[in-house]
């Protein structure tokens, strides 16, 4: 990497900041269990890796769901998520590090998840990162999920 050339860096959060996926595949598992609905990890995984909740809460349950209800149970199972790697969160190795020396650098640094408000101040708070990003944008700021690129 040429720090002289590069101004700004975007990142991701999950999968990227922290190695988070484990904690929401169980996240769905109980929230399924919950709502006595089949779940099979297998299989979940390779019907919904990659989606947002509104696509994955419409695909498990048994008829359309509306916005509010999508909401709603949206962050029932984030709760659940957030309450199974409280004790877990940790950076992805020498992200700290790498931070501190692009700040060091001048380089601009952003976050721009798909995830919602509540888990991105959970991991970015969790792990005292806050100051190291010039800008955050989360599911809030934006209409349309990845991979459609407003979010960057």
């Amino acid at each position: 990497m040429n720090p002289q050339k590069i101004k700004s860096l975007i990142f991701d959060m999950d999968g990227v900041l922290v190695d988070n996926h484990i904690y929401h595949v169980k996240a769905w598992e109980v929230f399924s269990q919950r709502h006595s609905l089949p779940f099979e990890e297998t299989s979940f995984r390779a019907k919904y890796f990659g989606k947002n909740n509104f696509d994955i809460l419409n695909g498990l349950m048994e008829h359309p769901l509306s916005l509010a209800e999508i909401d709603i149970l949206g962050e029932e199972k984030e709760f659940i998520y957030r309450e199974l790697y409280k004790q877990d969160i940790t950076e992805v190795k020498g992200l700290i590090q790498f931070l501190n020396n692009l700040k060091g650098l001048g380089i601009k640094t952003a976050v721009a998840t798909s995830a919602p408000t509540s888990n991105l101040d959970f991991t970015i708070d969790s792990l005292g990162i806050r100051h190291l990003f010039d800008v955050i944008v989360d599911a809030s700021g934006i209409t349309n999920g990845k991979p459609d690129p407003e979010i960057y």
